[in-house]
C-alpha cells in the first residue's frame, strides 16, 4: 500500500513519525501546538486559510490512524491531536472553550506524573521567605520545557522570557501588583507593536500559571 506524502508530512509536523516517542514528548507537542491553536493572531485571509489547513490535518491523521502501524502512545497522540484540531476550528469561529480545556487539560496532564527535583530546582524551606524574581521562574520552567519543545520554539521563549526579566528586575512575583504589570506592558510597548508585545504576554502567563 502507498502511503501519501500528505500523512507523511502531518505526521512529521505533529512529531508523531517517531514510534519510539513516549506520551510526555507527544503531549508536549500537543501542548504547544493546542496552545498556539489558541493564542494565534488572525486576519480574514488567514482564518480562511488555516480552516482549510486544520481540515487537511485533520484528514490525514484519521488516514494514519487507520492505515499505519502506529505505538499505542502514537495512536493516543492521534487523538488527541484530532479533538484539538476540531476544537481550534470553534477558536476560528470565535468558540474558545474547548480548546482552553483540552490547554488546561493537557498542561495538567503533564504536572500529573510525580518528577524528582533536584536540589536547585526544590523550592526548599529555607528559601520560601526569598524572593522570587521572574528570571528564576522562567528559568524553572525552561528547564521543565527542555525536552519537550524544538529548538527554535525554546529560542522564541528564551527572548521573550528575557525581556520580561529585563523589566521587572527583581520584583518579588510573590507580592507584586495590577501595577507592576501595567508598567511591564507599557514598558514593552515603548519599542515594540502591540502583536509582539501581545505575545510576549502570553508567554508570561503561561509561566505564571
Amino acid at each position: 500500500m502507498t502511503i501519501s506524502q500528505e500523512i507523511l508530512q502531518t505526521l512529521k509536523a505533529f512529531h508523531f513519525d517517531n514510534p519510539e516517542a513516549t506520551w510526555d514528548e507527544l503531549r508536549g507537542r500537543l501542548e504547544d501546538i493546542a496552545e498556539s491553536c489558541l493564542t494565534m493572531a488572525h486576519g480574514d485571509s488567514s482564518l480562511v486559510a488555516y480552516e482549510m489547513i486544520h481540515d487537511e490535518h485533520h484528514v490525514a491523521l484519521r488516514e494514519a490512524s487507520a492505515k499505519l502501524p502506529l505505538s499505542v502512545n502514537q495512536q493516543r497522540a492521534v487523538s488527541k491531536a484530532l479533538e484539538i484540531l476540531e476544537a481550534a476550528q470553534e477558536r476560528l469561529e470565535g468558540r474558545p472553550g474547548k480548546l482552553v480545556e483540552i490547554v488546561r487539560d493537557l498542561k495538567s496532564d503533564g504536572c500529573s506524573t510525580p518528577v524528582a527535583l533536584s536540589p536547585s530546582l526544590s523550592v526548599l524551606p529555607s528559601e520560601a521567605s526569598k524572593a522570587l524574581t521572574f528570571k528564576t521562574l522562567s528559568g524553572l520552567y525552561m528547564e521543565e520545557r527542555k525536552d519537550h519543545v524544538e529548538a527554535s520554539t525554546m529560542r522564541d521563549v528564551k527572548s521573550s522570557c528575557e525581556a520580561i526579566a529585563a523589566i521587572l528586575g527583581d520584583l518579588d512575583l510573590k507580592t507584586h501588583t495590577r501595577e507592576h504589570m501595567k508598567n511591564l506592558r507599557d514598558k514593552l510597548l515603548e519599542d515594540r507593536k502591540p502583536s509582539t508585545v501581545k505575545k510576549i504576554l502570553t508567554r508570561l502567563s503561561t509561566v505564571m500559571d
